[in-house]
């Protein structure tokens, strides 16, 4: 038994983790110029959060990419 990739589906599961990363990282990139513990504290949880929704949506896009007979 073989399966197979919807070529387009496994282009969209790479675009959102691309965007996925580039939100969280831009996000945790605020950290800085803050001064405040807790507005901090909330930037790196947006960023946390932003990561692991994209990671999650990836991976179920990327399953749902493959086909088997």
């Amino acid at each position: 038994m073989q399966g197979s990739y919807n070529i387009y589906l496994v282009a969209w599961s790479l675009l959102v983790a691309m965007f996925a990363s580039y939100t969280a990282l831009d996000l945790a990139g605020r950290i800085r110029s803050l001064r405040g513990s807790r507005k901090r504290l909330m930037w790196l949880l947006g960023g946390a959060v932003a990561m692991g929704m994209g990671i999650w949506s990836m991976h179920f896009i990327g399953m749902l990419a493959f086909r088997m007979p």
